[in-house]
């Protein structure tokens, strides 16, 4: 994640959240620009959900009030459980809600994100699929894993930074996927559909 923002030249300060995590924390890749403080107007908070509701108390209300908070969750499998959603509420973004907002969106071209982020509605990073070859954290050995190409993420936001036209473009046609595909009254329909399908058994 970090090296992404460094090949584009972007800024960044990168925090070592005070959290329980059952991650592995051995890679000490990056561990020279560990820092106490968050300078930055924007927080990229790269945790599983149900982590994020510890974050006042480990770090106090300050680290998150008055920045704009972007919640990256540790999370490549398909799925996410339904009991972790009360967590998005810590946050003033997830992808699809960057999406109906009309902001391009970059993210890895892989799992739930690739049902809506296209080449037309986004930039989907190239990345390809591995399995674990062993437990990490809550992701067991044998799942399979994509792993997102940094350079390529980066070409993107090279991309968008001098093509404004594009960005404009490519967040009109995302907003418009969300609404007409993923809206709550679409979903909603398409409950109603399963349940009267189901009602027939």
């Amino acid at each position: 994640m970090v090296r992404a923002p460094d090949a584009a030249g972007l800024p960044t300060a990168l925090v070592a959240l005070k959290l329980n995590c059952r991650n592995r924390l051995g890679d000490l890749t990056f561990a020279a620009r560990l820092q106490e403080e968050n300078p930055h107007g924007v927080n990229v908070v790269h945790v599983d959900p149900p982590a994020a509701r510890d974050l006042n108390h480990h770090h106090d209300a300050a680290f998150r009030a008055g920045k704009y908070n972007i919640g990256y969750f540790a999370w490549e499998l398909p799925e996410i459980p339904d009991t972790w959603t009360p967590s998005f509420d810590y946050f003033d973004e997830i992808c699809a809600e960057c999406m109906y907002l009309g902001k391009p969106v970059i993210t890895a071209d892989w799992s739930a994100t690739a049902e809506y982020v296209t080449m037309e509605t986004g930039c989907p990073v190239r990345a390809p699929l591995v399995a674990l070859d062993r437990h990490h954290g809550p992701y067991a050995k044998g799942s399979t894993w994509a792993d997102p190409d940094p350079a390529h993420a980066a070409a993107h936001m090279r991309t968008l930074f001098a093509d404004r036209a594009l960005a404009a473009r490519l967040g009109a046609a995302a907003r418009a996927t969300i609404e007409h595909r993923f809206a709550p009254a679409v979903i909603g329909a398409r409950y109603r559909r399963r349940l009267e399908t189901i009602a027939t058994f």
